[in-house]
């Protein structure tokens, strides 16, 4: 479910910026227009589609966050580390299965993006300064359904350099208006690639956008009190990784918690601190015991002196919780925001049995026909699914007759 962080509401109308440059001026040299007419209708034309494309990411955000586990596609790579040069080497070979997910219903030329990024956020090895390590591109491919590159591409630097740095390759397309789409990634380990003077070439599934560099944990206490109230303890967090590079004066820490399917959200009190950030405060969630079973907290930690910037959140599962104990422990923090947990366990298993039912329902009165039929001596299979709900159902006929 992961909740991204709030942005101004000028952000989401921000235009693009214009690469026209023909301005028209009067005698005593003062700008009138900076378009002609026929160049700003063009212009207001490619305004209106931008601002119609970030208001469908807005309102449908399942169009950029899916499950972890969901594809985005899938990216063919070579991958060899050369012990003897020092220089990891990258072939990009081909795309595949990329979705299309611009509201105009088409890809318009991806191109794929290869760095190497640190997951250590204290790191300051220099190989990430040189200018050979920095972001390469492939060609843009335009109007084509086979998606083939063959380019390669190298990184310099010792294996130790490597340790703490991990390949992102991720696929992107120009849409026209000064602001690509971003298709999906894959982060890998070269370490975990075995691929030391060893060619390891292999297609990697695409998935959602996600900062690694996130991290951190944070400590709570969790508590039940009969009949029906969740008591939430927050105490501290460390290790965060702030935005702001201007120090503890302008960091404000705050954590945002709510459970999904229960009418209630709190956010505790903003606090500054160094390395660990302190707030010990409570608060109640009403929530029958038998509903612990289908429930889970979302903790998102924000800093309220950057808009809200996320830095990160944890989804707890409330399923084992012994209500006679508690529980108190740490939980780690991580870029969630393409986790789509959009329902809880329960709504989502009635969405099954809506499903389930609406099948039973089409077999009992034989509808449709053709599905049906009994003078049809054919098997059929029927699956009905929702995407966004992760649920799907399915029956099988045969001779007309359901048997499955």
């Amino acid at each position: 479910m992961g909740s991204s962080s709030s942005q101004p509401v000028a952000n989401l109308y921000e235009k693009p910026e214009s690469t026209v440059l023909n301005i028209y001026t009067t005698p005593e040299n003062k700008a009138v227009d900076t378009l002609p007419i026929k160049d700003n209708v063009h212009q207001n034309k490619k305004d209106e589609i931008y601002l119609l494309k970030r208001m469908f990411y807005k309102l449908d955000p399942a169009v950029i966050k899916d499950s972890f586990d969901t594809a985005y596609g899938q990216i063919k790579l070579a991958i060899k580390y050369v012990s003897s040069q020092e220089m990891l080497l990258v072939k990009v070979f081909e795309v595949r299965y990329l979705s299309a997910k611009n509201v105009r219903g088409h890809v318009f030329s991806p191109y794929v993006k290869i760095e190497l990024v640190s997951t250590n956020q204290t790191q300051t090895d220099g190989i990430l300064m040189l200018a050979e390590n920095g972001e390469k591109y492939t060609s843009e491919i335009s109007n084509s359904t086979k998606l083939s590159y063959n380019e390669i591409f190298s990184f310099k630097g010792s294996l130790n350099n490597f340790e703490d740095l991990v390949l992102r390759c991720s696929v992107w397309s120009t849409d026209g208006l000064g602001h690509d789409d971003f298709f999906g990634e894959t982060y890998l380990d070269i370490f975990e690639l075995d691929c030391v003077d060893t060619v390891q070439i292999a297609w990697h599934n695409l998935k959602a956008l996600t900062d690694i560099t996130i991290g951190g944990e944070i400590d709570l206490h969790l508590g039940y009190k009969l009949p029906n109230t969740l008591i939430v303890t927050i105490n501290t967090a460390r290790g965060i990784k702030r935005n702001n590079q201007s120090g503890d004066a302008r960091t404000a820490l705050s954590v945002r918690m709510f459970i999904p399917g229960v009418p209630y959200a709190f956010r505790t009190t903003p606090v500054r601190g160094d390395d660990e950030y302190t707030w010990i405060e409570t608060f109640s969630f009403p929530v029958p015991k038998e509903e612990l079973v289908s429930r889970y907290l979302v903790l998102i930690l924000t800093d309220t002196n950057e808009d809200d910037s996320y830095l990160g959140e944890c989804h707890i599962d409330l399923e084992n919780l012994d209500v006679t104990r508690g529980f108190e422990g740490t939980f780690q923090l991580s870029d969630m925001r393409g986790n789509n947990i959009v329902r809880s366990r329960w709504s989502k298993n009635a969405v099954t049995q809506e499903l389930q039912e609406a099948l039973h329902a089409h077999s009992v009165y034989m509808r449709p026909q053709f599905l049906f039929d009994p003078k049809s001596s054919r098997t059929k299979d029927l699956t009905v699914s929702v995407p966004k709900a992760f649920v799907h159902s399915q029956m099988r006929v045969v001779n007309g007759v359901v048997v499955q």
